[in-house]
């Protein structure tokens, strides 16, 4: 299947991976949208799989773990939506042309780890290597940028940074909004912690 070889890939060989990634289609949405909504999915099995292994309290256990999953999910889908078009207007002022398609591209596959970390949430003790996941997502943002984005070596770096701070506030943003109505819509209240324990 073509979505677990670009996974396998972006992760493990991603220089090689941007390349194939320029000669695709930019306005190919519908392979976008299906890589998007596959790694949609683990988020919540990995939240709900680890909340019914480990959550030792008695209640709304399945209710907790889709809330968080969901949350992960729909943070991360909206922000990467959303950050496409920021992802593009950053370009422009790093000397490139603007192409909605490409920034797509570009944001969809460099986070690919921030989704598959996800599934680490099955087991607590390893949930604090999502900030590892996290940077490597921008480390790929960055090996794709002049590839996919036409970013200039020496404005490589700093492009990075900017989209990427951007991304992240965006990022923080929906997720406390995103969360709180979660929370109320399965019932548990605006303050429950879901990154519980």
């Amino acid at each position: 299947m073509w979505i677990l070889r670009r996974i396998a890939n972006i992760l493990l060989f991603p220089r090689s991976e941007w390349e194939v990634i320029k000669h695709e289609d930019p306005s190919a949405h519908w392979q976008h949208w299906w890589y998007l909504l596959s790694l949609f999915l683990l988020p919540v099995l990995g939240t709900l799989t680890g909340e019914m292994l480990f959550r030792q309290e008695d209640g709304a256990v399945v209710q907790f773990g889709l809330a968080r999953g969901l949350t992960w999910s729909l943070t991360l889908a909206v922000a990467v939506i959303a950050g496409s078009y920021v992802v593009d207007w950053v370009g422009s002022l790093f000397g490139s042309r603007r192409n909605l398609g490409r920034s797509r591209q570009l944001l969809i596959y460099a986070t690919t780890p921030a989704w598959v970390t996800s599934l680490l949430l099955i087991l607590p003790i390893l949930r604090g290597l999502g900030t590892v996941f996290a940077v490597y997502s921008a480390y790929l943002f960055f090996l794709g940028a002049p590839a996919l984005r036409g970013i200039p070596r020496e404005k490589q770096f700093w492009y990075t940074a900017v989209a990427g701070a951007v991304f992240l506030l965006l990022y923080l943003a929906l997720a406390g909004v995103i969360a709180t109505g979660l929370l109320d819509l399965f019932g548990l209240g605006s303050t429950a912690k879901l990154g519980g324990k």
